[in-house]
């Protein structure tokens, strides 16, 4: 495995963590997994088109689907922009079982979350409490992120942080390859 792929894998990760305990992905975030692809594409291959041709296209083709679905509320924005830019990493692998992968890890998730969302959000909050001490974080974590309802829309609708199922598609995919 080489090295920027370990790289990845620990900022999807941290994507993943973000996701589950704010709701959010920062773009900072996606934009170093975009920026790190070409990156080991150079180091790795050299600046050759064909090797950039086909993740551009799953990457665009993705990034659309991705936004439709966050246009028609099935999605988060950044769920959108970690999934296409994960499918940009796939293109080594196999883009469509990474897909089916995640899917099937997202509604697992689904299943889970209406079972037990009330014991998974308590799990959520005290996690976030107890991240909140470490220094680190203090000034990135602010205290509307503490309360179990943060709006009115979020007592109207489960969400389900689906940066989860996009790392577990990620790592689901290392059993395969």
């Amino acid at each position: 495995m080489d090295p920027f792929f370990i790289v990845f894998l620990i900022t999807c990760g941290f994507a993943a963590l973000t996701d589950f305990l704010i709701y959010k992905i920062p773009n900072e975030v996606i934009v170093f997994l975009f920026v790190l692809f070409f990156i080991k594409v150079f180091v790795l291959i050299g600046f050759e088109w064909d090797a950039l041709k086909i993740p551009l296209i799953v990457f665009g083709a993705t990034l659309f689907v991705c936004f439709v679905l966050y246009a028609v509320k099935l999605l988060g924005a950044g769920d959108a922009k970690i999934i296409a830019v994960v499918s940009l990493w796939m293109t080594d692998y196999n883009v469509l079982l990474f897909f089916i992968l995640m899917t099937l890890a997202g509604g697992l998730m689904g299943l889970i979350y209406l079972k037990g969302h009330n014991f998974i959000e308590i799990g959520r909050l005290f996690l976030l409490k107890k991240i909140s001490e470490v220094k680190v974080f203090k000034g990135y974590l602010d205290e509307k992120q503490f309360s179990p309802s943060r709006d009115i829309e979020s007592k109207l609708k489960m969400t389900i942080p689906y940066g989860v199922a996009v790392f577990a598609g990620v790592i689901l995919m290392l059993k395969f390859y």
